[in-house]
């Protein structure tokens, strides 16, 4: 569980809110407290403010428990929503569970462990069924990407490998030639994309953090993608970069694949790519990778962290459909946040926040 988490109170009657409140407190939970007098009052605000976990009172005057659990959880998957009554009913516990909520409390047993309690077996709950969920999805994408994105390069290779048997029986050493490259290409491809699940699913190792400076992984990234740069003509350029708090390797693939997609994705002129430090708030910097390249469509911009997404205007450009997936899974183990401003035809930001010293455990 985090050191530090957002929690919603929300509830008709003052004095339980109250209550609930205290004993949060009391029991040596440190979080930020918000109390609504309704679900309607609480979904007012803004829903990038997310909470992590909500003390809901079943009956509410603006809508019952259970439609209460399912349109919060449309809006925000992940939450861990407590269910509060006044009704120590078994069977309303079981419906309540079953709407989504991952923990039930009486109001009759509120008490400052009883709150702890409840907290932590919903957070773990809750954080576990995002796992399964993103697991699920991501298995399904996984056997997309084996059935066709594998599929084909084999095909080809079979089907080449007819015609070099051809060519050899025919004594032809050019056509041999030319077949054996084509072979080594559709080997090159299938290559690049098992490179890229491995990037993605070594995201599973456990982590290690560290103070770092973002200078010193950007030269290292730009060392490293040296061949890229110089073949493209492009220039990267740096200002004002931050100190960070995180993992060295997760952060140099980060920044390894912004770079990498602006230098790539940039049609009919030298790729430029800037990289800003953009001040600090709290215990988050930002960083601004800004790149002149052929810019993403407004409609694609909600799907481009999807695992093995290619968007249309890119299916001309080679690639697993990967990179910006491992970008998002990067961000959220640095319990960071990453959003995209772009402009077609004119160029793409990607503005990063991410830790500067520790703040909570880093999320699976």
């Amino acid at each position: 569980m985090p050191d530090s988490y957002t929690a919603w109170i929300i509830d008709d009657d003052a004095g339980d809110r109250k209550a609930i409140s205290r004993y949060l407190r009391r029991s040596g939970l440190a979080c930020r407290l918000s109390e609504f007098s309704s679900l309607t009052q609480a979904l007012a605000g803004d829903h990038d403010n997310q909470p992590e976990i909500a003390f809901l009172d079943y009956n509410m005057p603006d809508m019952d428990g259970l439609s209460a659990v399912a349109k919060m959880l449309k809006i925000w998957p992940d939450l861990a929503i407590v269910v509060v009554t006044g009704q120590g009913d078994e069977k309303i516990a079981a419906a309540a569970i079953s709407a989504g909520a991952t923990e039930y409390i009486p109001k009759r047993d509120l008490n400052e462990n009883a709150i702890q309690r409840s907290a932590e077996n919903a957070l773990k709950l809750a954080r576990l069924r995002s796992q399964i969920t993103a697991q699920h999805t991501e298995l399904e994408a996984f056997v997309h990407v084996l059935v066709h994105d594998l599929a084909a390069p084999i095909r080809g290779v079979d089907m080449l490998s007819d015609i070099l048997l051809e060519h050899i029986e025919d004594g032809d050493l050019d056509g041999v030639s030319e077949i054996s490259h084509k072979m080594q290409n559709q080997t090159r491809r299938m290559s690049a994309l098992l490179k890229s699940l491995r990037a993605y699913a070594f995201l599973d190792r456990p982590p290690t953090f560290e103070k770092m400076e973002t200078a010193d992984i950007i030269a290292d990234v730009t060392e490293f993608l040296a061949m890229e740069i110089s073949e493209a003509g492009a220039t990267i350029e740096t200002d004002h970069l931050p100190t960070l708090y995180g993992d060295r390797a997760q952060l140099s693939q980060l920044f390894q694949n912004i770079i990498a997609n602006g230098i790539k994705f940039c049609v009919g002129r030298p790729p430029v790519v800037r990289i800003t430090g953009a001040g600090q708030n709290g215990n988050m910097a930002q960083i601004v990778f800004a790149d002149n390249g052929i810019g993403i469509a407004k409609q694609d911009l909600p799907k481009m962290f999807e695992p093995f997404m290619r968007l249309n205007h890119q299916s001309e450009f080679k690639g697993s459909g990967l990179g910006l997936a491992t970008c998002a899974r990067i961000i959220k183990r640095h319990r960071g946040r990453i959003r995209v401003e772009s402009t077609p035809g004119e160029g793409t930001q990607f503005i990063l926040d991410l830790p500067v010293q520790p703040a909570g455990q880093i999320l699976p």
